[in-house]
């Protein structure tokens, strides 16, 4: 069995999204860490990736956003884990997420980085690959113009972050969902399409019981009026604990 860790990127001003991951984790096989979503101006060594950006969406949130992963993948790359499974705090897991992915991590040595439940508004058959038995599919390596959208649940293998690193230094800070399209798109890079990881706004049904209807609010799209808060940057990734904020 492949060991595995999982980091949930959240707002301190987020506990409705917390207190959600929280109840739907609290069973997971493996630690879970909570890391504190920083500003983009917490990854100095970064620039801004401007090709990448696209849209009417909050950049300023989206550096956040891979500014926090890139936080993660700093510090999963001294961990003694396989792989790592980021999460956003808005994905909303369905009962079989932990069986089927860890499946797919045994039976799949093909891939170093997906993103799961990722969607193409067109057709994404073109795309498809047979690889693993599974549900993959490679896009263009181009700034997508109908790409696979959603970052809300990524899986990397451990030996993949250093270059996740240096790609990141190289190209900088944009949508995480375009971004790795763009630039670790080297064909061992998948949307993985299993049906368990839904964002919230894009879930069929009711939402994980003890979990507000809020969740769905997104913080990235549209652009709001509300300021990013600025969570200084932590060494030591706390674990997942919604009333408790510091490490354990």
């Amino acid at each position: 069995m492949p060991k595995v860790d999982t980091y949930v990127i959240n707002l301190d001003s987020r506990q409705d999204r917390c207190n959600c991951m929280a109840l739907q984790l609290r069973d997971a096989p493996q630690a879970v860490y909570r890391q504190a979503a920083v500003a983009g101006s917490e990854c100095p060594d970064l620039q801004a990736d401007k090709h990448s950006f696209y849209g009417d969406h909050d950049h300023v949130r989206e550096k956040s956003l891979f500014c926090s992963n890139y936080k993660i993948w700093q510090h999963a790359n001294s961990s003694e884990a396989d792989f790592i499974i980021v999460m956003e705090d808005d994905v909303v897991l369905q009962p079989s997420f932990w069986n089927t992915t860890y499946d797919f991590l045994m039976a799949c040595p093909h891939f170093d980085y997906v993103t799961m439940d990722s969607w193409k508004e067109s057709s994404q058959q073109m795309d498809a690959v047979d690889i693993c038995h599974a549900s993959l599919f490679r896009p263009a390596k181009m700034r997508p113009v109908s790409g696979y959208w959603g970052s809300q649940v990524q899986v990397v293998r451990i030996t993949f972050l250093n270059t996740l690193i240096q790609r990141a230094k190289i190209y900088g800070m944009g949508p995480l969902d375009v971004w790795w399209q763009m630039h670790v798109n080297d064909g061992r890079a998948f949307s993985w399409q299993p049906g368990i990881a839904p964002q919230a706004g894009r879930q069929k049904g009711g939402l994980p019981r003890g979990c507000s209807n809020e969740i769905a609010r997104s913080d990235i799209s549209p652009k709001d009026a509300t300021s990013l808060l600025q969570a200084p940057a932590q060494d030591v990734l706390p674990r997942l604990q919604c009333m408790r904020l510091e490490v354990w």
